[in-house]
């Protein structure tokens, strides 16, 4: 089943999906902080949506608090899809509260705001909007928008119509409960839902934020000839990132509020046949401690902590590596983490030898 397009008078009519993401409680947090502070917070929320689904989906239109995507996938992609960002906003409102310091009514709000998925199947246009702009056009993107004024009984939830549930197998199908809109122009939408607040709670079970050395697979420490501002900045800034990894390219994502909290790399190794590896930080305390994960769709997550330890002019570096076993085809071993642990120590002395207060050294992996 791909995208389908006929030629009309007007242009292409394209069949796929049209999903709407919708920040919900927008109203009521706008109408109770400043416009500044809060257009910065729905600006940074909105755009973790669109790096989350804009790679399979294409943004289409913008609302002050809400994103309308068109593209072609089949129901259980876009389920998991709309998962995978529901889970990115979730954890970005959770950094931006971890990393605030601001007293403004707009940062203690953020709490007040949730997430909604509406997801529709059926056809659609382009429609030119000025030289430079298109917008969704037809009676199906109607009803999609329509839907985002409905009867659920819940805060955060997934929506589907009937166009969507059909693709879905008996028991998928079973999870959504049964529920019926009607609309005036549109008529009666058949449609299920499910909360969302669920998917949450299981990703914070399976979640880590940090290895302790204690719990560490492995764990090395090496001493570096560099101030312990200087080897933060190592650790955390892009070219850095590029060269302690050996990357050709990487697209970085900022993290909560500019800061490197839930920053994400996504990292482009020079092998062609190497695939491509995201890079995201799970912990960010200044010149102390810096956690990672590192994950391939093939391989599953790989914990990094990296503990700064200031020592005269000089600064050692901990670092404790954590990986679940697993029967994937492709998965970390601890020979493939002693590489990348040697190879980040050996990058980390070369960057750091530069400086003038001399070589360091090296303490090589200690086994469990």
């Amino acid at each position: 089943m791909g995208l389908r397009s006929r030629g009309i008078d007007q242009g292409p009519v394209h069949t796929g999906v049209l999903v709407q993401a919708d920040i919900s409680g927008y109203t009521r947090y706008v109408s109770r902080t400043a416009i500044q502070d809060s257009s910065a917070t729905v600006r940074e929320l909105l755009g973790v949506l669109v790096d989350e689904i804009g790679g399979r989906l294409e943004p289409a239109q913008f609302e002050g608090d809400s994103v309308t995507f068109a593209g072609d996938l089949d129901a259980p992609q876009l389920i998991e899809q709309l998962e995978h960002a529901y889970i990115a906003f979730r954890r970005r409102l959770r950094d931006m509260q971890k990393c605030n310091t601001c007293t403004c009514e707009a940062c203690a709000r953020t709490t007040d705001l949730a997430l909604k998925f509406i997801g529709h199947r059926g056809e659609y246009a382009w429609q030119p909007l000025g030289h430079r702009r298109q917008q969704l056009h037809g009676p199906e993107v109607n009803k999609s928008f329509r839907l985002l004024k409905n009867h659920v009984p819940l805060h955060e939830y997934l929506l589907l119509t009937s166009a969507v549930l059909d693709q879905l197998d008996t028991d998928s199908r079973a999870s959504y409960t049964p529920h019926i809109e009607e609309y005036e122009h549109v008529g009666r939408v058949e449609c299920g839902y499910r909360p969302l607040s669920p998917v949450w709670e299981a990703a914070i079970a399976r979640e880590r934020t940090r290895v302790s050395r204690e719990e560490a697979r492995l764990y090395s420490e090496v001493t570096l000839p560099t101030g312990i501002d200087r080897t933060w900045r190592m650790l955390i800034e892009p070219e850095s990132i590029r060269r302690l990894h050996g990357l050709q390219d990487i697209n970085i994502r900022t993290g909560a509020r500019g800061t490197e909290l839930g920053a994400v790399y996504t990292c482009q190794y020079a092998d062609p046949h190497r695939e491509p590896e995201v890079i995201r930080v799970t912990e960010s305390d200044h010149a102390a401690v810096h956690s990672v994960v590192y994950e391939t769709k093939s391989t599953g997550p790989l914990y990094m902590t990296a503990y700064l330890m200031a020592d005269g002019g000089v600064t050692r570096v901990g670092t404790a590596w954590l990986w679940e076993p697993g029967k994937r085809r492709r998965r970390f071993t601890r020979n493939s983490v002693k590489d990348r642990m040697n190879q980040l120590n050996d990058r980390l002395l070369e960057m750091a030898r530069s400086d003038p207060l001399g070589s360091g050294s090296a303490r090589r992996p200690e086994d469990e």
